[in-house]
């Protein structure tokens, strides 16, 4: 084969992800590629590896299951004209097509960087503290790998069963406010299923809207509203890496994957930009700390002793209905009519907040009962680490 441009596909490839010929090698991926995925990473160590002969064959084949794959068919344009002559920039076919050439190629990078970043199995997002039994599935998205890893509760447990190329905001992560093209970052719940027979095609195979704004993207005024994960235009293969208005896509097939796993209203959907990852015993005795905070809150509850209750209460605290003040004042009323409090949590889930360490989001099954009064329902609470070292109560709402 013709000797190849040193400005060619693969030389730009090679300067843009800054990767030697030895990591593919090294690296012993936790993550599950999708077989298409796995294909591209394939051929493009072949391709820096100077195994052009053996790259060809394989573009070719990819592209004929996956027609719709645009850095599929540049690559694999550029190799045919690799063959011909020397060729100068990337996707040099690319203009023909109405293709946007460095938005692929920052797909490819995208791709191929992430087979060196993939976590080792001992480590695990440290959002995910303690997680309920009623929530099978976990999805956690990272912006900044544009990548979507989903996990099942294993006996309390987060184990990683697959993850997923996706596309996130054009302007990139922490949506403020209506139409600022951003993806939010936060800890949210799948709170309904869109069939595709009610959306347009441009939604593909389905969405999950989830419920953004939540209470600390109220409690900090941000706005806006239909944030989904959601499928890929119908005849759109992959999008390039910040490419939505906000939601986070996926490929069709893929969305159909994970269709099954999303239970609506108790899967978590937390999206980070480069989630923490940390050795699982570091996370299980974070968790053992924030549980004992959580049961102390529950004990000064029932001891009707409104100081000691109070002080796990930020100045700040607000409900759906009341502000701090307002809400002290009934407490306290309440109070005055009890001759006895009993409560008990189930179903106990806390994540800490991806952008912020200092939050904490708690949810649970809440059974109170007193000498008058009786409920079950279900609460979701957000703590704050505060300037004096305490974690307080911010904002406390049904779920």
């Amino acid at each position: 084969m013709k000797n190849i441009s040193s400005r060619s596909i693969f030389s730009i490839l090679l300067i843009i992800t800054s990767l030697t010929m030895s990591n593919l090698a090294i690296a012993e991926p936790q993550a599950k590629f999708s077989a298409y995925e796995n294909e591209v990473i394939t051929i493009l160590d072949d391709i820096i590896n100077a195994r052009l002969d053996t790259a060809l064959p394989k573009a070719e084949r990819l592209i004929k299951k996956h027609p719709n794959f645009n850095l599929a068919q540049l690559i694999y344009s550029d190799l045919l004209l690799a063959k011909s002559r020397g060729i100068t920039q990337f996707a040099e076919l690319a203009n023909g097509k109405n293709l946007n050439a460095q938005q692929i190629l920052s797909e490819a990078k995208q791709r191929w960087q992430y087979v060196e970043q993939v976590q080792h199995e001992e480590r695990i997002p440290n959002v995910l503290l303690k997680l309920s039994a009623q929530q099978k599935h976990i999805v956690v998205v990272d912006l900044k790998k544009s990548r979507l890893y989903l996990f099942e509760n294993e006996q309390g447990q987060p184990k990683l069963i697959n993850d997923y190329y996706i596309s996130g905001g054009k302007n990139g992560a922490g949506k403020r406010f209506e139409g600022d093209k951003k993806t939010p970052i936060g800890v949210y719940f799948v709170s309904r299923y869109l069939s595709p027979d009610t959306l347009p095609e441009f939604y593909g195979h389905g969405a999950f809207p989830i419920n953004y704004p939540n209470g600390w993207d109220r409690h900090l005024g941000r706005t806006g509203h239909g944030i989904w994960l959601h499928g890929n235009p119908l005849g759109t293969f992959t999008r390039p890496p910040l490419d939505s208005d906000g939601c986070v896509t996926i490929t069709n097939f893929e969305f159909d994957k994970i269709k099954p796993l999303i239970d609506v209203g108790k899967t978590p959907f937390i999206i980070g930009e480069n989630i923490n990852w940390q050795n699982r015993h570091k996370v299980i005795s974070h968790q053992k700390t924030f549980s004992a905070i959580i049961d102390n809150w529950v004990k000064d509850w029932e001891s009707m002793d409104n100081q000691l209750f109070l002080s796990h209460y930020s100045q700040s605290f607000k409900t759906e209905k009341f502000t701090y003040d307002s809400w002290v004042k009934r407490r306290k009323n309440s109070n005055k009519q009890k001759k006895f409090i009993h409560v008990n949590l189930d179903n106990l889930s806390i994540f800490s907040y991806p952008s912020d360490e200092n939050i904490m989001v708690v949810t649970f099954d809440q059974h109170y009962d007193s000498n008058n009064f009786s409920s079950n329902v279900q609460k979701r609470l957000y703590w704050k680490l505060e300037k004096d070292g305490v974690w307080r109560i911010f904002y406390e709402g049904l779920v």
